[in-house]
Order: structure tokens, then sequence, then C-alpha cells
């Protein structure tokens, strides 16, 4: 995809201005080296004509080429999706994360049932996710054959474990301090995933580059290789970088899980004695 973004329109530029300068400075020139009855055999031949006439032609091959537009889908537009669904299954599991929290479930138990819940919720949604790609027909044995779909489900519950952790992480704490802060929280998840992802971090800001150690690239490297069979060189690279952000999952998720809970179960008291307070001091009837 950076082919025709960058480098083809410079060589197609090297191209232009070396057909102008050949066009007189190269076969005129040899051609007045010749005497006139060479020059006269030469224009009487069909064949040294074409090739005294023709100009030297410039044969571009990309042996990656990015001819099925249904790929912007599942390596680009689709993982800005995944980061938003992550947050929509938040959503959806508000009320059992409250139901919990109400229940009188020891620490260990409560974070166990939580983040059994949440990648099970990751493990379908992956799925789904990748059943969007396989029914619009793409290819996905160009690189690994059959077992590519596979590949791309797995990498996308990864990515999906790890995006989807770190929303639950901040959501958690956001949630039980300032709630407003989610939305920031979510713009913020998304603009530093996606900013350093789509364009080549060898031709950006050295800024930039940060984008390496972020789970939404790895993924994106490891799609370019499923789908066009690019360098797997980086695999290793890539896969460690999602293990570790899920593993950073891991050690933060329970202490989040429980610092929700307790702060919730302390504004659950705090509200419960403001409303006997209201009704010794007969506020309330």
């Amino acid at each position: 995809m950076a082919m025709s973004s960058y480098v083809t329109p410079n060589v197609k530029s090297v191209e232009e201005m070396f057909l102008r300068k050949a066009a007189s400075h190269i076969a005129p020139p040899l051609i007045q080296q010749l005497s006139e009855s060479q020059q006269t055999a030469l224009f009487k031949n069909d064949n040294t004509t074409a090739l005294v006439s023709t100009q030297f032609p410039f044969v571009f091959s990309d042996h990656r080429p990015f001819t099925d537009p249904v790929l912007i889908a599942p390596t680009q537009v689709g993982l800005i999706y995944l980061i938003i669904l992550t947050f929509i299954q938040l959503n959806f599991l508000m009320p059992i994360n409250f139901m919990m929290g109400a229940m009188k479930l020891k620490n260990f138990h409560y974070v166990a049932v939580k983040m059994l819940v949440s990648y099970a919720g990751y493990f379908i949604l992956s799925l789904m996710y990748s059943f969007v790609s396989l029914a619009m027909q793409v290819d996905f044995t160009v690189a690994f054959g059959k077992s590519g779909f596979l590949v791309f489900w797995m990498s996308s519950f990864l990515t999906m474990c790890a995006v989807g952790g770190m929303n639950e992480v901040f959501f958690l704490i956001c949630f039980a301090t300032i709630p407003p802060f989610i939305g920031a929280w979510l713009l913020f998840w998304v603009i530093s995933n996606v900013t350093p992802t789509f364009s080549p971090l060898a031709l950006c800001a050295h800024f930039f580059r940060y984008g390496y150690a972020m789970p939404i690239h790895a993924s994106y490297e490891i799609s370019k290789v499923v789908f066009f069979d690019t360098y797997k060189g980086a695999l290793g690279r890539n896969y460690a970088i999602l293990v570790i952000w899920n593993a950073l999952v891991f050690v933060l998720l329970p202490f989040a899980a429980i610092f929700y809970k307790r702060r919730m179960a302390q504004k659950a008291i705090a509200e419960r004695q403001k409303v006997v307070d209201e009704v010794q001091n007969g506020k309330i009837n």
C-alpha cells in the first residue's frame, strides 16, 4: 500500500526526467557519430529504426501488489472498528459488573469471573470480526494456506484482548472516580494507536516511532503478512508485543477491578448512610 503512495510516484518522476533527457542526449549524439552510409543503413532497417526511435521503457514490478480493495477493511478500517467493538462490549457487560459488585464475592472470585467473561466475549467477537472478512471472500491462503483464517482469527483475538483489556482497566478506574474521562480515554486510545499505524514509520517523524510498541500497529503488520505474504521475520516481534500488552492487562486488571469494587462499595455505603440520615432528620417520610 505504501508503494502507490510513496515509492511509485517518485520513481515515475525519475522516469519522466530520464526520458526527457534521453530524447536529446542519448540517441542523437550516437547517430551523429555514424557516417552517412551507416546512417542510411540504420534507417533503412525497420528494426534498427524502431530501436533508435523508441524510448527506453521502465517496467514496474510489485511482487506484493495491492489488487483487492476489500482488503482495506481488515487491514485498516477494521482495526479502528476493533477498538470500538471492545468498548461496546464493556457497555454490554456493565450490568454484569454492577451485579457482581453487589454480590459478596471474594476479590479472587470477582476478578476471575470478570476476566473469564471479558475474554470469552473477545473470543467470540474476534471470530465474528474474522467472519466478516471471510464473507467478503478475502483470500486468507496467501501466506499460510488453509491455516490463514485461523492465524488471522487468533491475531485478532490477541489484539482485542490487549486493546480491550486496557480499555477495561481505564474504564473501571474512570467509572469509579471521574466517569466523564471515559470518553477522553477512548479518544486518546484510538488516536494513539491509529496515528502511527497506516504510514511507514521509517518515513515519519521520530516521535511516531512509539507506534512500534502499540498493539494495533503490531496487528497491522501481522495482517500484511497474512494477506500479502510480506516479510515474516518480524512476526515474532509483533506477536511478542501483543503478548506483552496482554501480560500488562493481566497485571493491571485485577488491581483495577478490586479498586472499582471497593470504590463502588464505599459509594453504596455513603449513599445508604445519606438516606438513613435524611430519614432520621425527617426529610424523608
